[in-house]
């Protein structure tokens, strides 16, 4: 009996395994008019101390023309999910500190072979996990895709982070008004979120 039971459960895992799927961005490379933009997602496990609801964007933009071009993907880039909810990327990240309390533990550790041993140990709060969401904060300040000229043959690249809470798929990414320079234009990327 324990036997079919733990195969029934692991079957039915298995189908819940598959049925989640990744998510992924459709194209992950576009060139328009000599303006490249490669996309792609970066691991959320090391983001989620700082949120659960945190989108992380690598962004390479390469300039293949012969003029200069003009990008704002951090102040203007936006996602639209199904139901036409839009979001911006978050431009900084704010951490307030709070006051921790401390936690007691007290272990005891039993032996055949030797007397009982016992440790006792004070922590206050989480300031393993403080000092990691402040490297992340740190880490984004030094990646984040900073808008601004690139000039021929030039490639940028940087991070864009966005706060999404409950977001419902497909969804677009969409990179507005890229500007070249002598033709005076604007160039749009658009790009498919989905899983």
């Amino acid at each position: 009996m324990k036997k079919i039971a733990i195969f029934i459960f692991l079957i039915v895992l298995i189908i819940v395994g598959g049925c989640v799927k990744p998510l992924t961005i459709k194209p992950q490379i576009l060139n328009i008019e000599g303006v490249e933009i490669k996309v792609s997602l970066l691991d959320p496990y090391e983001w989620s101390s700082l949120s659960k609801d945190i989108l992380v964007i690598n962004l390479e933009i390469t300039n293949f023309r012969k003029e200069a071009i003009w990008v704002y993907p951090l102040s203007k880039s936006v996602i639209i999910d199904s139901l036409n909810r839009q979001y911006s990327p978050i431009r900084e990240i704010t951490y307030q500190k709070i006051e921790p309390s401390p936690k007691f533990s007290l272990e005891f550790l039993f032996s055949s072979q030797k007397p009982p041993e016992f440790s006792f140990s004070i922590e206050f709060g989480g300031e393993k996990q403080e000092r990691e969401i402040l490297k992340l904060i740190e880490k984004f300040n030094l990646m984040k895709f900073k808008d601004g000229r690139i000039f021929p043959g030039a490639t940028v690249s940087g991070i864009l982070i966005f706060y999404i809470s409950p977001y419902r798929l497909p969804g677009r990414l969409i990179i507005p008004d890229i500007y070249l320079e002598e033709s005076m234009r604007n160039v749009n990327f658009e790009f498919i979120l989905e899983r």
